[in-house]
């Protein structure tokens, strides 16, 4: 499926996430933007797809002013997991290349040179996101000065009449210079003070590291053939994303100058990534795509049991408390996956929680999947089997007291020839 995963793991640049968190509030937004995120949603939920999050989504999500909350929100609906920082990032890269230099043998790259957490992992029950808008405010302000800068190279450089070619090896050679001042610590250990070696190893093609491949590449295209481009403030933030996540992400949804660029320089081809970006065409091509792939992919991991909860007067009488105890059951999945399903005739109840000033479902916290019926519903079994995602099920369709060994008695009757347990029925869905 994924180049270092079984998930598909696709990047979507901030544009992308806000015309998503805008959907439902905002008349304007392309309705596109409300089917790439169904699909991704979907193919979250059937361990399939991840949208990790990253440093820079932090920086933007922050100062997004009202739509920050929802933001975070719908990224929670999409992944739960984060991609290094560019630093941790980019001294990975360098120590591993630093060890190719010395002949040091390594073994294959893997998730966690890339990733906090392991993407393949079963889907988590809650997500926290932590922003700090007042360092990442200050670091947007320096973009700004960072950008006038470069727009008066840029000038400089037309006149000069530099190339491409040209341009490409002298940011090359500022990476090299920049890196001797500032960063010989990172490697400094594993070349045990060696200053010559150091300095061969700086000088060599070993150095390049795909980070400072694509920066450089990337920068030169921008100064000097698309010269007739002012430089945008968003331009450094973009090129530290692509050039930090291009090589290790399945497919990237960028802006469309930056997604052309990276065409143009055949960055896509050499790190087989797909890339899509926000012109409509190229929105429903990746909307073609994703379709196309929930529909030929398995998911990555399948709940051992599941369980299904038709609710009657007494299980309504207080869902909140029932539900918070299956609920509950479903969060350890190192002891077994349950995944739960919960039929919604349209009179379960809410509770009021004054702390939020609203109400919660039936359900409350719990990770718990809604199917809505009517009383026309009377094939609720097959209504189970096409959405059970495991070899058997259990039908709650009345109240009882759920006891403490409920779960692992369930685990051990699903694996014999049981067929009922507290009363309640087990199916097979074959």
């Amino acid at each position: 499926m994924g180049k270092l995963t079984k998930k598909l793991i696709i990047y979507l640049d901030q544009n992308f996430i806000s015309e998503i968190a805008k959907v439902d509030i905002n008349s304007k937004v392309n309705l596109d933007y409300k089917k790439l995120f169904d699909l991704i949603h979907r193919g979250f939920l059937e361990e399939k797809i991840i949208v990790p999050k990253s440093f820079f989504h932090k920086i933007e999500s922050s100062l997004a002013g009202k739509l920050t909350d929802r933001i975070g929100q719908f990224q929670s609906y999409m992944g739960q997991i984060s991609l290094h920082h560019e630093d941790t990032l980019e001294t990975s890269e360098i120590v591993r290349n630093g060890e190719i230099f010395l002949g040091i043998k390594r073994k294959s790259i893997e998730w966690s040179f890339v990733y906090t957490d392991n993407p393949d992992k079963i889907l988590e029950q809650f997500d926290i996101d932590i922003r700090s808008s007042s360092y990442l405010q200050l670091l947007t302000d320096g973009r700004e000065q960072e950008a006038q800068k470069l727009q008066q190279v840029q000038k400089n450089l037309k006149e000069k009449n530099i190339s491409f070619e040209k341009q490409t090896e002298l940011e090359i050679g500022a990476i090299r210079d920049r890196f001797k001042q500032y960063n010989i610590d990172k490697i400094n250990w594993l070349f045990k003070g060696d200053a010559e070696s150091i300095n061969k190893f700086i000088d060599s093609e070993d150095f390049i590291i795909p980070q400072y491949y694509i920066y450089a590449r990337m920068w030169a295209y921008l100064l000097t053939v698309h010269n007739n481009r002012p430089i945008k403030v968003s331009d450094g933030t973009d090129i530290d994303i692509i050039s930090s996540y291009l090589p290790y992400v399945d497919v990237l949804a960028t802006d469309s100058f930056m997604g052309r660029t990276i065409k143009e320089l055949k960055l896509d081809t050499k790190y087989k990534t797909k890339i899509f970006f926000a012109k409509e065409e190229s929105r429903k091509e990746l909307i073609k795509f994703l379709e196309d792939y929930l529909t030929n992919n398995e998911p990555v991991n399948v709940p051992d049991v599941s369980i299904f909860v038709l609710s009657d007067d007494g299980i309504k009488k207080d869902s909140f408390d029932f539900f918070k105890k299956l609920g509950l059951m479903g969060i350890n999945k190192r002891r077994g996956w349950i995944e739960l399903f919960a039929f919604d005739d349209g009179k379960m109840p809410e509770y009021y929680d004054e702390r939020i000033n609203n109400t919660w479902p039936f359900y409350g916290l719990q990770h718990f999947k809604v199917i809505k019926i009517n009383k026309e519903n009377n094939n609720i079994i097959d209504i189970c089997k096409s959405h059970c995602r495991s070899k058997k099920f259990v039908l709650i369709n009345s109240y009882r007291k759920i006891p403490p060994n409920f779960k692992d008695t369930l685990f051990e009757y699903c694996g014999s020839d049981k067929y009922k347990i507290l009363g309640y029925n087990i199916y097979d869905v074959s």
